[in-house]
């Protein structure tokens, strides 16, 4: 009798240590998950700012082509490949085309580690173009996008929108650069939605899933700011908060919820 009770008591320890170490590796994936992605949007953050040392503006939301509209154009990731060591990508591109273009389609498939969060469910499809997890803010409303710097909302990315640092007049350690989603991700290569968005104050709440941000790591978006720091926002952060670092120059009193 003595014996079976021993078994059962080994085998109840033996479950409860099994369900402590699935928890306890449940965390460390989740932690290192975390740790990549503000390992990823570092290093985009860098790219901006090399971009930004060597030519004396921060890259424009699309590569300029007045051929083109603004979704068809080359993206700022494609921009960046020569600022994060992919000189020889970027040079296989003919920057005068769309970025679906046909002399673009073997560029658009490739990869960048960057650009994509491991737990990030949406991947790439089967012969299809490379994605992005990330975007870029461009302010706040439909038309932020075609702003001039000096409006109130507008963001950090514009279509054509050049800025330099002196723009950035809300202060460059609150206001964000880019920030995930898990959200309709699309291909980095491409101008537009898929790379850079507004802040649509129809679609509260911002942060979740399936909401326009966020939705990779339960209950946080993780976003770049333009002094090209990292960090995370909590998904109950009010609206007026999120808007106000959506703007470079909003002039908006941040509350304490920015600072939790």
């Amino acid at each position: 009798m003595r014996q079976r009770i021993n078994v059962i008591v080994l085998i109840l320890l033996l479950a409860v240590f099994g369900s402590l170490l699935v928890a306890g590796i449940a965390k460390i994936r989740a932690a290192h998950a975390r740790y990549q992605d503000g390992t990823n949007i570092r290093m985009i953050l860098l790219a901006l700012h090399n971009h930004h040392d060597q030519l004396g503006r921060f890259p424009t939301g699309t590569r300029p082509n007045e051929n083109l509209g603004p979704e068809k154009r080359l993206s700022w990731m494609a921009i960046l490949w020569p600022y994060i060591e992919q000189v020889a990508l970027y040079k296989i591109f003919n920057l005068d085309k769309a970025w679906d273009a046909p002399e673009n389609c073997l560029g658009i498939k490739r990869s960048e580690p960057a650009y994509l969060s491991e737990k990030n469910p949406n991947k790439q499809l089967p012969d299809g173009p490379a994605l992005s997890h990330y975007v870029g803010l461009a302010g706040v409303g439909l038309d932020a996008a075609t702003l001039p710097a000096n409006d109130s909302r507008a963001g950090f990315f514009g279509y054509d929108r050049k800025i330099i640092s002196t723009d950035i007049k809300d202060g460059t350690s609150q206001t964000i650069c880019l920030i995930d989603t898990a959200s309709m991700n699309g291909p980095w290569a491409a101008g537009g939605p898929a790379t850079m968005r507004s802040v649509l104050s129809s679609l509260q709440p911002y942060i979740g899933v399936n909401r326009q941000f966020g939705g990779v790591h339960e209950g946080v978006a993780f976003l770049g700011l333009a002094d090209a720091s990292v960090r995370s926002i909590n998904g109950t952060v009010s609206p007026a908060t999120l808007e106000a670092v959506a703007t470079i120059a909003g002039g908006e009193v941040l509350s304490q919820d920015w600072m939790n």
